[in-house]
C-alpha cells in the first residue's frame, strides 16, 4: 500500500507492507526529494516511525490496535504530531 500526505515540513510518501511471517506491516517514509527517511521500521501501535532519526519532522504513531490486514485504517490511524503536540503529550522524540 503507498499513499502520500502533506505534514507540515512538506509532503511525504507512505509505503506500507505486510510481514506474513512477522504478522506485521513494515513502514518505509520518503521525503519530498524522493530520499528515503525510514526504511523497513516495523508498524506498531505507540511507537513513534520518526523516533531516533535525528530530525525535526515531529512523530508519527499508529493509535488504536494493531495493524492487520484486515484492520488497517478501521481499528486504527496513523497520526502525525509536530513536536511541540508530541512532547506535551510528555513524548520523547
Amino acid at each position: 500500500m503507498e499513499f502520500t500526505a502533506q505534514l507540515t515540513a512538506g509532503f511525504f510518501r507512505f509505503r506500507l507492507s505486510w510481514l506474513e511471517r512477522a504478522g506485521y506491516y513494515s513502514a518505509e517514509v520518503y521525503g519530498q526529494d524522493n530520499q528515503p527517511i525510514i526504511l523497513g521500521r516495523g508498524l506498531h501501535p505507540d511507537i513513534n516511525l520518526l523516533g531516533g532519526i535525528g530530525s525535526d519532522f515531529g512523530a508519527l504513531v499508529l493509535e488504536g490496535e494493531p495493524a492487520t490486514l484486515e484492520n488497517l485504517g478501521i481499528d486504527n490511524e496513523l497520526k502525525w504530531y509536530d513536536n511541540t503536540e508530541w512532547r506535551a503529550l510528555g513524548k520523547g522524540l
